[in-house]
């Protein structure tokens, strides 16, 4: 994944509360979106956002977490739980009262360290140990998994992959869950992701950075449809040609944008510098500085424009200086729309990322569609 993405994961990990050994909690027949083949939201709480956790309804995710655990490949155990349990026990017990299971993750970011772990076994095993690990203190009742190589790996390292996630399901208790985030596209051939469908649960597609922060044109982060087939349907066309069963698939959704410096007005202008991230909503800049500029704030000065393609709002403006700005995002509407399109297609679910962005404001675009349709005008 790109660069933004990096810089949201930063190695960290998803933890989890209680729940050890189960699947995902039983909710009411006509709850939405819960209901209807299985069909899951999942979210999830990153570590900086600190207490913003409350605001988020946990009654309604069917699985979620939070990113704490920070493993090494080159030494065994947990090196920062980032106050794991102690400052967590609130969150810990609002997630066992909701009834909502919450899995730790472990990472591998880059290339470099992606064959480094999988083409060594020795390092493998250390992984293994250390996702294992997580999982007891955790006290959790599944894994999940988040390995980005970015660029091509050796065949090596991508079978090693595979047989590390292989290895990794048959040490896990029998009923406890695998998870892993799997590429868009994958133009790199890193993954094999026919391969690692069969050893996991799900499969957590990055359905954003489509158009990157560091790329070369402003775009929708999430389309649907449109831009060159880069966009949703293109993605699901891809997993569906691999032959992965469309109820192991999770697409994900940024509850976060970008603003890039154009050339000019237009969407899909040129940019001419990297894009900066913004939030759905206004952020407390002494918590987080690097997310001083949100859509909503943007849009009430600007306005707001919509892509009849992608279904995607952006606004566009000019500095007094004379620099293009366009800025993309997701609201109540594109975020509606993507929900449909998971369930339409068949899909186990989306999952939202990082929770806290939207200050709880795209909720009702899940839970109460004509509050949703109220707050995309």
């Amino acid at each position: 994944m790109t660069s933004a993405r990096l810089a949201f994961f930063a190695a960290a990990l998803l933890l989890a509360a209680g729940c050890a050994g189960s699947g995902p909690a039983t909710r009411p027949a006509g709850d939405e979106p819960r209901a209807g083949a299985g069909f899951a939201v999942y979210g999830y709480h990153v570590w900086w956002m600190q207490e913003a956790w409350q605001d988020v309804p946990l009654d309604r995710l069917s699985e979620g977490g939070v990113f704490f655990f920070e493993l090494r490949a080159d030494t065994a155990g947990v090196t920062d739980a980032h106050g794991w349990p102690q400052r967590w026990d609130a969150l810990r017990r609002a997630a066992e009262d909701a009834g909502t299971p919450l899995y730790p993750t472990v990472s591998v970011q880059g290339a470099e360290r992606f064959e480094r772990v999988f083409a060594g076994v020795d390092s493998a095993r250390a992984v293994r140990a250390d996702a294992l690990a997580a999982m007891r203190i955790a006290d959790a009742g599944g894994l999940h998994l988040d390995v980005e190589a970015h660029r091509s790996v050796s065949e090596e390292a991508r079978s090693g992959f595979t047989r590390f996630v292989r290895g990794l399901r048959a040490a896990m208790p029998p009923r406890a869950r695998l998870s892993l985030f799997a590429p868009a596209f994958d133009r790199a051939d890193a993954f094999d992701e026919a391969a690692l469908a069969e050893h996991v649960d799900r499969l957590v597609v990055q359905g954003y950075d489509l158009h990157a922060r560091g790329g070369d044109v402003a775009g929708p982060v999430a389309p649907l449809t449109g831009w060159g087939g880069t966009n949703w349907r293109a993605v699901l066309a891809r997993y569906d040609d691999l032959g992965v069963p469309r109820e192991k698939l999770v697409f994900t959704v940024p509850l976060f944008g970008y603003e890039w410096p154009t050339r000019g007005p237009e969407p899909g202008a040129r940019t001419t510098g990297p894009g900066r991230s913004i939030s759905y909503a206004p952020m407390d800049p002494e918590r987080l500085p690097n997310l001083d500029v949100s859509a909503l704030e943007r849009v009430e000065r600007y306005g707001k424009e919509r892509d009849p393609q992608s279904q995607s709002p952006y606004y566009v403006f000019q500095t007094e200086g004379g620099q293009w700005r366009q800025g993309w995002f997701e609201d109540a509407q594109s975020l509606r729309a993507k929900y449909q399109f998971a369930r339409e297609h068949g899909l186990a679910g989306i999952a939202l990322f990082p929770l806290g962005y939207d200050d709880g404001r795209l909720w009702p675009a899940l839970f109460e569609p004509e509050a949703a349709a109220g707050a995309s005008r």
